[in-house]
């Protein structure tokens, strides 16, 4: 028996919950339900059937959007963004700079016992600082000089797979409170040994996610990406 996993989270709007995770992830689960029609696709514990649950999927954005009732969020335990109040998120709020913390599931921290057919997925979260920025992507980095994460910083080209469908959200202060917001979702993160100064962090893209609709339906948007 084979256990894969990727990482996923979900969005509170005011009639309806929607998950969100990348597109590929998506295309990878129902690509391997093509060759094993009982394949079981599972949110922590609970049950989701994927193939009807999908609202909408974005190749070119990489973002997929699915379905998922408010019994099954409470089933699974999935601690939902409450974006109820306000999305998409306020317009000026991602800057160079500003803390985002970046929350996984990788495959180098997922432990399975086959014969107690048992599976331990551990959480991988990091705070760092948006380094650059457009209107599709955010670009971050794992910087030890700069970066925290928990339960430690990985070290460096660490393999980010199961990573991807992962949220980012900004964290920043207003009026003495503090504040979060969701804005993306990762990407991908290091591709193979960098060389010069670049060895010394890794490069880690995030997709913006304010393209999201309160029906879970993906608004296309500008093709242009490269950062400010």
């Amino acid at each position: 028996m084979e256990i894969t996993g990727a990482t996923c989270f979900v969005l509170k709007f005011k009639a309806r919950y929607v998950g969100v995770t990348a597109a590929h992830v998506v295309k990878e689960i129902l690509k391997a339900r093509q060759y094993t029609p009982s394949l079981d696709c599972r949110i922590q514990l609970t049950p989701l059937y994927l193939p009807l649950a999908v609202i909408d999927m974005n190749d070119d954005l990489d973002i997929a959007t699915f379905a998922i009732s408010e019994q099954q969020v409470k089933d699974s335990g999935v601690q939902p963004f409450d974006v109820s109040v306000q999305w998409p998120p306020p317009d000026g709020l991602i800057a160079k700079k500003m803390p985002i913390q970046l929350v996984g599931f990788p495959e180098c921290l997922r432990v399975i016992d086959y014969e107690g057919s048992s599976l331990i997925c551990q959480a991988y979260g990091a705070l760092a600082l948006v380094e650059d920025y457009s209107e599709r992507e955010i670009i971050t980095v794992n910087d030890p000089a700069q970066s925290l994460g928990i339960p430690s910083l990985l070290p460096l080209g660490f393999n980010m797979s199961g990573c991807s469908g992962g949220p980012a959200v900004i964290h920043h202060t207003r009026n003495g409170v503090h504040r979060w917001h969701p804005v993306g979702l990762i990407l991908r993160g290091p591709l193979g040994q960098a060389e010069g100064e670049a060895a010394n962090f890794d490069i880690i893209r995030i997709r913006r996610i304010d393209c999201i609709q309160d029906d879970g339906r993906i608004r296309a948007t500008r093709t242009g990406w490269l950062p400010r």
